[in-house]
């Protein structure tokens, strides 16, 4: 028999076994302020975590907003993809 699940204490994302980075807080909506050497690896450009943050979006059904400053600061915002 199918139960019905309290709303807020299941979040439909990706798995975290699946990833380095916590997809399922930071693309919540709201923006984030993400250091390198801190929230993702010294030893990845900020290209490479953008191109990392767009391929976790699409697996959540999002898509991102992304401005970076000196290469270690990257501003992060997820938003719904508009019905096409």
């Amino acid at each position: 028999m199918a139960v019905v699940v309290p709303e807020g204490t299941f979040h439909f994302g990706i798995k975290s076994y699946r990833t380095k980075y916590p997809w399922n807080e930071w693309l919540d909506g709201q923006i984030r302020l993400l250091i390198r050497g801190e929230d993702w690896p010294e030893h990845l450009t900020a290209t490479q975590f953008k191109n990392q943050a767009y391929h976790g979006a699409k697996a959540c059904g999002l898509k991102v907003r992304i401005n970076t400053y000196d290469e270690r600061i990257t501003y992060l915002q997820a938003y719904m993809p508009e019905s096409q």
